[in-house]
């Protein structure tokens, strides 16, 4: 007999991401609060709820801060100030219940396609089509 994972018990998915975003700045940090907040409303319109935790630490140099979202209603949480430091490492992490892994996963990327930050994920070239649409503008 297996046991299960609290993930499991709790009909949950986890997904997680790690890249870096280019020309991190004031602005990107609002646009990251937007993406976390539609990535959590699209699990309250998926599970009914949004229970669980969106989190991304954000790291340059010796530098570092994360941004938490564990309640739609008190928003976007934030430890600690980057300003504009350039390019930066982030690991993105969505723990969420009852939603499907898979549709968690296409979401996200769909969400942090369509925003305004310059990314790229480690498991993706940066020459992707992503960085293409931010060099035409």
């Amino acid at each position: 007999m297996s046991e299960e994972t609290s993930i499991e018990l709790s009909n949950g998915a986890a997904v997680g991401f790690t890249g870096h975003i280019h020309d991190f700045d004031a602005n990107v940090e609002t646009e990251l609060d937007h993406v976390m907040m539609e990535i959590g409303k699209w699990v309250e319109s998926e599970a009914e709820i949004f229970l669980g935790h969106i989190k991304m630490a954000i790291t340059s140099n010796d530098k570092s801060i994360t941004l938490n979202l564990t309640d739609l209603e008190e928003g976007v949480k934030h430890h600690n100030i980057l300003g504009r430091v350039g390019n930066v490492h982030f690991n993105f992490m969505v723990a969420v219940t009852d939603v499907d892994e898979h549709k968690l996963k296409d979401q996200i990327l769909h969400i942090m396609k369509n925003s305004k930050i310059n990314f790229c994920l480690e498991e993706h070239e940066c020459s992707c089509e992503h960085d293409e649409h931010h060099d035409k503008h």
